[in-house]
């Protein structure tokens, strides 16, 4: 647990997958096909490095340090070579979330504590803090929104902003920026996971009360992207519920519990990362029930993906 892996990104053809950590300057490339460690870069400069995402060709990667100011740095990911860091006092404040629209020409970028988020173009170096709420003033004052994390949809026509701390998704028109929904969720809404079969976005709730589990904490809202409303609350044996992959070829969400709470369940083994272990469920999406139950895994499960 001394380098804090932190997030996880696959390419769209499913044959690389990629990381970062939040106390280590280094970009991982593993295999899926043998689950190899295949190349790794030194970002060179020191941060907080908490989300990593891709173009639509797979040939970028850009990472976000959420450190204040903190920076996006970007890396060839054939070459696995650094190719910039945007940086600078001002530039950027704690950025987290990063959406890529086609090949990384413009990059939408949520900064944690406040009420606003980035559009960032590279080629032109212009950079346009947006307000969650149109007409607002721009305010970096903590627990108001608070802008976590942000996805495009998948015809790119929409993009969706989780605000933990307004405990809403609040969604955007792609092409001009303009705000066409906001919709209450459970308490601190965080990441976000798609199933293009069913038309589906799911948000993990972390800290959600449970009505059906007591002593256990948060929730999954299933969004319909036709009618952008919740269309079910999932309340499984979750303990702030953070990770999430959709499984299309099996119609499954797994969600993966971070239970780093002191009042969460007790693990049943210790782990040699020190900390608390989390755990994951496994619910189908045609029926809505649980297919595997709690497993547990090691501390923080934070990230997932599902390889071929």
């Amino acid at each position: 647990n001394i380098e804090v892996p932190h997030n996880m990104t696959m390419s769209s053809d499913g044959q690389y997958l990629y990381n970062c950590f939040i106390d280590n300057n280094i970009v991982q490339k593993y295999a899926t096909a043998t689950n190899t460690l295949v190349g790794e870069v030194d970002l060179g400069v020191v941060g907080s490095w908490n989300v990593i995402k891709l173009n639509a060709d797979n040939s970028k990667a850009f990472i976000s340090d959420l450190s204040n100011p903190g920076k996006i740095a970007v890396v060839n990911t054939n070459t696995m070579t650094m190719e910039t860091v945007y940086q600078g006092p001002g530039l950027f404040d704690n950025p987290h979330g990063v959406a890529v629209k086609g090949q990384g020409d413009t990059l939408y970028i949520t900064a944690q504590y406040g009420n606003y988020f980035y559009r960032f173009i590279p080629g032109v170096f212009s950079n346009v803090k947006i307000p969650v709420v149109p007409g607002q003033a721009i305010s970096t004052t903590p627990n108001t929104y608070d802008p976590h994390e942000i996805i495009f949809s998948p015809d790119q026509s929409m993009y969706f902003l989780s605000c933990q701390s307004s405990n809403e998704v609040r969604v955007f028109m792609a092409s001009n920026d303009s705000l066409i929904k906001v919709i209450s969720t459970g308490v601190e809404p965080l990441e976000f996971a798609f199933s293009e079969q069913k038309n589906l976005l799911f948000v993990s709730c972390s800290e959600t009360p449970n009505p059906n589990f007591i002593g256990l904490k948060g929730s999954v809202d299933v969004i319909d992207l036709n009618s952008l409303t919740i269309v079910k609350t999932l309340y499984s044996k979750f303990f702030q519920p953070h990770a999430m992959v959709v499984d299309e070829d099996r119609s499954e969400l797994w969600v993966g519990s971070r239970n780093s709470d002191i009042n969460g369940p007790a693990p049943h083994h210790v782990s040699e990362c020190g900390g608390r272990n989390g755990f994951f469920e496994v619910i189908d999406i045609n029926s809505w029930q649980t297919v595997r139950g709690v497993s547990e895994l090691s501390v923080d499960p934070y990230s997932a993906v599902i390889t071929p």
